[in-house]
């Protein structure tokens, strides 16, 4: 074995063993929405072929043929969310429980190559509700800081060609 290939053994090595002690959330905005799309890591972006489009890719709503109805509900945990200091040890979260809804519907106008669609989804968001905890003043209180982005959108995508389509989404969060 080279002196090369030990060093590249050895960063393998080292770089498979990386992710085991990272820990991180999303942040304000989801990565991906519905199973499919979390399945690949939000990478079916450039293929979207469903209502999800007019989240992602407006473009995508040209790929709908006739009509289509998509509802999502995602649940998700954030049990090892804990507060710690001087007054409290490791306090869990009241809320280790969420979820995430969606959904959406596209037409393709008749004889058309225009398809028009509109949705509701949450967009993301944060916040932790902590239930009894302790206060610099010798008190028990509880303690919440919470906010979530919903979003409402209505679009659409023109199929130009076979291999060129236009989208355009307009939304309010």
């Amino acid at each position: 074995m080279t002196a090369s290939h030990a060093s590249r053994l050895c960063l393998l090595l080292v770089s498979s063993l990386l992710p085991q002690f990272s820990f991180a959330a999303n942040g304000l905005y989801l990565t991906a929405y519905g199973a499919e799309q979390t399945g690949v890591g939000g990478a079916d972006i450039a293929h979207i072929n469903d209502t999800g489009s007019l989240i992602a890719n407006p473009a995508g709503l040209a790929n709908i043929k006739h009509s289509r109805a998509d509802y999502t509900a995602t649940g998700f945990s954030i049990a090892r969310v804990a507060h710690r200091d001087e007054y409290n040890d490791d306090v869990r979260v009241s809320n280790e429980w969420g979820g995430v809804v969606g959904g959406a519907y596209a037409q393709r106008l008749d004889d058309t190559n225009i398809v028009l669609g509109g949705g509701v989804n949450v967009a993301g968001g944060l916040g932790y509700v902590y239930d009894n905890i302790n206060t610099a003043f010798g008190t028990v209180d509880d303690v919440s800081a919470m906010f979530s982005l919903f979003r409402f959108s209505g679009g659409a995508a023109w199929n130009i060609t076979d291999n060129l389509r236009l989208g355009l989404v307009i939304a309010t969060t």
